[in-house]
């Protein structure tokens, strides 16, 4: 099972927040276990299926991005594919992800 921690703060009921980690994944060696990139050298089937973990955790599919360290964020009405390389996305609307 994927391990993922949800923050418990005191925020409006409609802001949510969920952070994965590396445990309880698929992928092996520098990988392992649950890596969600598809641009650092993993085999493709593993990442999709830890995306698929995560994704039964969700309320939707994400969409997917390239991640990299740092502090850039994107607007996720602007950036719905992975050409966007950033450190998050952040969402003003309901349904945004």
């Amino acid at each position: 099972m994927a391990e993922c921690h949800v923050p418990e703060w005191a925020v409006p009921a409609n802001v949510r927040a969920l952070q994965t980690t590396r445990n309880g994944g698929v992928s092996q060696g520098p990988w392992a276990s649950f890596n969600l990139g598809d641009h650092v050298g993993d085999d493709p089937a593993v990442v999709a299926a830890n995306r698929a973990l995560l994704a039964s955790r969700l309320p939707a599919e994400p969409h997917w991005l390239a991640q990299v360290h740092g502090t850039v964020a994107v607007d996720a009405e602007k950036c719905k594919n992975r050409s966007c390389r950033c450190g998050f996305r952040a969402a003003g609307r309901p349904g945004a992800w």
